[in-house]
């Protein structure tokens, strides 16, 4: 099986890929192809969501209620501001009322329109999802089922029937199974881990293409921890700022805030073991806070920037 580091590293919001991340694509795929393209948005006046199987049974718990209405509103899990999450959440369930794609404003009651149905399952997969949209008399204008098949992958219905959840077999030059085979190959071909994989992406995309991903993964990392780290206080109970004051002196919270290597002469100390703490610490409250943060695992490349 071929897989390519875009396959591994997803940019989204957490803290599920096959719970939030694939919910939201798949309410967002649905208003796009069959409303926009369909010509059917502003004949929409009411769209039913149902969950299925283990979405429905553990769906609350990862936000896959809260993924759906961003979906819904067109809002993707690589494109949207976290900071955008709740007041956009507060305002659906307020107003009861969903801006399909940002555009065209229905009313939506999640009592009614939201159903996770906990004792169906359907045919394909256990994470299953069905989408109806109906018009102002009761017409049904579009209506589809999707299935989140792990890693934030969605398939509709005919990809699912056809069998499409399936591995790739793309013939890499410098195939491997094992991390003991990746260091082999390297080894034979005189190549460091990097080149190695840079050379097995090409079969999948371009080098400007490559790098461009690359980049927009790297810069979904910094803000990941950017975020986990000076929004202030991130557990309910937690006395202000960085856990309370209780995790790092000023000095190193200094140098954090401004980028800066920590100083050789705290290397090795106990100083540089709650610094490489903080990076791993942060991102897991961050995850687990209400407002979900791109679900991305940063820390250790974070931590080599400044301690290396």
């Amino acid at each position: 099986m071929a897989v390519s580091t875009f396959d591994l590293f997803k940019i989204g919001i957490g803290p599920s890929s096959s719970h939030t991340v694939g919910p939201m694509r798949a309410a967002a795929r649905f208003v796009e192809r069959w409303l926009v393209e369909e010509g059917h948005l502003l004949a929409c006046r009411r769209i039913k969501a149902e969950l299925f199987g283990s979405l429905a049974l553990t769906g609350k718990g990862h936000g896959s209620d809260k993924a759906v209405l961003l979906g819904l509103e067109g809002q993707w899990p690589n494109r949207i501001d976290p900071d955008t999450i709740e007041p956009m959440l507060a305002r659906i369930r307020k107003d009861k009322n969903l801006q399909l794609c940002a555009e065209h404003s229905i009313g939506f009651d999640e009592k009614t329109d939201l159903v996770f149905n906990k004792r169906q399952k359907l045919p394909f997969h256990s994470n299953g999802m069905r989408f109806t949209a109906f018009a102002a008399d009761g017409a049904v204008l579009a209506t589809r089922e999707y299935y989140s098949v792990g890693g934030g992958f969605v398939v509709n219905q005919d990809e699912a029937a056809k069998d499409r959840i399936t591995a790739d077999t793309t013939i890499l030059p410098y195939p491997f199974k094992s991390g003991d085979a990746l260091i082999a190959q390297c080894r034979k071909h005189d190549l460091s881990i990097a080149e190695l994989m840079w050379a097995n992406e090409r079969v999948w995309r371009t080098d400007e293409q490559i790098g461009e991903e690359l980049d927009a993964i790297w810069h979904a990392m910094q803000r990941c921890l950017e975020r986990g780290t000076f929004v202030g206080c991130l557990l309910e109970g937690a006395k202000g700022g960085l856990l309370g004051g209780e995790l790092l002196d000023d000095g190193l919270d200094h140098h954090i805030a401004f980028g800066k290597p920590i100083p050789s002469r705290r290397r090795g100390d106990a100083r540089e073991t709650s610094f490489r703490f903080l990076f791993r610490a942060f991102l897991a409250f961050h995850a687990a806070r209400k407002n979900p943060a791109h679900h991305i695992h940063p820390s250790l490349q974070k931590f080599r920037l400044h301690i290396t």
